[in-house]
């Protein structure tokens, strides 16, 4: 992605507007601050400002104020995708500067104009403060929202999932790609949706599974086109596709769908089964689909029908099409967890070696991945590619095996926010290789 050398400095703060406010008061001008302070609560934080003759980068600068209510602030650091991306993966790295002897506390990064990603701040890192003793490397850091941004991204609590709600300050610059059709339109037909549960002797579980039928569905029409979603509380919830459907269908972007969203039972039970793991796919292809066609007008056809997910869900949506292609015909993978090798496997990027050794398969593909996933992997996988480096590799051999594919980079992490926002262009992109293929008598088609 390209950074500058350049850091805050107690000279030079990257900021024009803390360079300006440092400048009223080394002049004297102490009222200065106030009303810098009274700008912030009106506009919020971080402040986004122009780079001179760089029309792709801004200067985004993240503020603390130190009001007293929290103690006195030792330290503060920016966590989350975008200050480990650009700033590196350690506390230290993202610290923010105290503007002389003020309450302002400040950190500027040279940052795309098109940023959408969550972060929060670190208060007081032990790890950060010389005169706290340091024992076995495990510290105790309050972590909170930005009290000074106004955005927020809210991933809603799933009582029987088990997982409580999480709120993230949230930075939506103006040049982010628009999030297509994500709020509800009180003008437009609904769908239905419904929520079953499902016992599958292959996996020996249950889980539920949410039905989203169109607006106008009826059971005795012609079968309808079927998506497949894994992670499907979040695909019901925060990445909103029964809105997203209404939306589409009622402005005519797509044909009515219907769409199978299939809950995880659990953190162990979902590490197991999305990578890459043959019982699943036998779940998928022996047991839900055969199922659902009982419960909704479905077709057979794989070109007509979408497997799909996000992380380890969109891996397990490559490997499912990648062993059925007579079943799936078509990939919506969003920062699949392709750089997922085996515990025993010595090596990595197992799918990717899968598919060097197929014949070409006769899938469509749209693949997306955020630009600060260039190191999230190296925590855990110090000897691996990043997830970023992963999926270009990826899309390079589907590319050379002769897929159709639509390939999406967005300036943001490995987040629910950034996959919300690309969830409608990946549908749009499939319709597109699918109406190209019919003009086309099936020619190859790939699109950037």
């Amino acid at each position: 992605m390209g950074t500058l050398d350049t850091h805050d400095t107690p000279d030079t703060p990257l900021s024009p507007r803390v360079r300006q406010l440092d400048a009223a008061l080394a002049g004297g001008h102490l009222q200065a601050l106030s009303a810098f302070w009274d700008d912030v609560s009106a506009g919020g934080a971080p402040l986004i400002e122009p780079i001179p003759n760089d029309d792709t980068h801004v200067w985004l600068t993240f503020l603390w104020r130190d009001t007293g209510d929290t103690g006195d602030t030792r330290s503060v650091a920016i966590s989350g995708p975008l200050a480990n991306a650009l700033g590196g993966l350690s506390a230290a790295q993202n610290q923010m500067r105290r503007l002389r002897e003020t309450n302002l506390w400040y950190r500027t990064y040279r940052a795309p104009n098109d940023v959408r990603t969550t972060y929060q701040l670190r208060l007081n890192d032990p790890s950060l403060d010389d005169s706290v003793a340091q024992s076995d490397g495990e510290y105790d850091v309050v972590v909170q929202n930005d009290p000074l941004g106004h955005q927020r991204f809210v991933l809603s609590a799933d009582e029987e999932g088990g997982d409580d709600e999480e709120i993230q300050s949230l930075i939506e610059m103006a040049g982010a790609p628009v999030a297509l059709d994500v709020t509800p339109d009180s003008d437009v037909p609904h769908g239905a949706l419904t929520m079953r549960r499902l016992h599958s002797a292959i996996l020996e579980n249950t889980r539920r599974i949410w039905i989203y039928t169109p607006p106008g569905y009826h059971p005795d029409a012609e079968p309808y086109p079927v998506a497949i979603l894994f992670d499907g509380f979040t695909y019901t919830n925060d990445i909103p596709v029964p809105t997203i459907m209404d939306n589409f269908v009622a402005s005519g972007q797509l044909a009515p769908m219907v769409v199978l969203m299939v809950c995880n039972l659990s953190y162990e039970a979902r590490e197991r089964e999305l990578p890459c793991y043959p019982p699943f796919v036998r779940f998928l292809t022996e047991e839900l689909l055969p199922w659902a066609h009982t419960q909704v007008a479905i077709t057979h056809d794989p070109a007509a029908t979408i497997v799909g997910g996000s992380s380890d869900g969109g891996l397990a949506a490559i490997y499912a099409a990648l062993t059925r292609p007579d079943v799936f015909g078509n990939v919506l993978a969003q920062s699949p967890s392709v750089y997922w090798t085996p515990p025993d496997d010595p090596d990595f990027e197992w799918v990717s070696r899968y598919l060097v050794d197929l014949p070409q398969r006769p899938v469509r593909f749209y693949v997306d991945v955020g630009r600060f996933e260039n190191n999230l992997r190296r925590t855990v996988c110090p000897e691996g590619p990043t997830e970023l480096a992963a999926v270009r590799h990826f899309r390079n051999l589907l590319r050379a095996k002769g897929n159709s594919l639509t390939y999406a980079e967005f300036s943001g992490g490995h987040e629910y926010v950034c996959w919300r926002a690309q969830f409608g262009r990946g549908l749009l992109a499939l319709d597109h290789m699918r109406a190209s293929a019919h003009r086309d008598a099936g020619a190859p088609t790939t699109s950037d």
